[in-house]
C-alpha cells in the first residue's frame, strides 16, 4: 500500500502531488494492482474537482478505470 496526498486536499497544491504521485508509482513497481480513490461523503465533488482528479491520473499511465476502486 502506497499512500499519496489527497488531490483535494486544501494543503496539497498541484505542484505537491504530481511528484508525489509519480514517487508513489514508482514503489508499485512493475504498476499497481489498484488504485483506491478515496472520497468524502462530507464534501461536494463537482465537475471541477472531477477534472482535476483525473488530470493526476493522467500521469499514472495505466488503463486506471480497470484498477479503480471508488470508497
Amino acid at each position: 500500500v502506497v499512500d499519496t496526498p489527497g488531490w483535494l486536499s486544501h494543503s496539497a497544491s498541484p505542484h505537491h502531488v504530481s511528484p508525489e504521485l509519480v514517487r508513489g508509482l514508482a514503489l508499485c513497481h512493475p504498476g499497481p494492482d489498484a488504485i483506491l480513490l478515496v472520497l468524502s461523503t462530507s464534501r461536494v465533488f463537482g465537475q471541477k474537482e472531477w477534472r482535476a482528479m483525473e488530470a493526476q491520473l493522467t500521469l499514472l499511465q495505466t488503463p486506471i478505470w480497470q484498477r479503480a476502486m471508488v470508497l
